[in-house]
């Protein structure tokens, strides 16, 4: 039994330019952000387009979101 992350289960890597929403937001309160920071693969810094959610720059676990870019064809 291997452990397999939920990144690659998910099919995305998240990576610095990425759009993301909040994974457990139905009603996307949090609407769009963009990653502009890093860490490793499991903290980000997203930049929110809400301007109001944009105090907290700190580091988020990127579990907490999900990849919402169109895929390249």
């Amino acid at each position: 039994n291997r452990l397999v992350s939920q990144e690659w289960m998910r099919g995305s890597i998240m990576k610095v330019g990425d759009l993301v929403k909040v994974l457990d937001d139905p009603h996307n309160f949090c609407g769009i952000g963009l990653i502009y920071a890093k860490d490793g693969r499991h903290l980000v810094k997203v930049h929110w387009f809400d301007d109001v959610l944009n105090d907290r720059k700190k580091w988020e676990q990127a579990t907490h979101f999900e990849v919402v870019n169109e895929k390249q064809v």
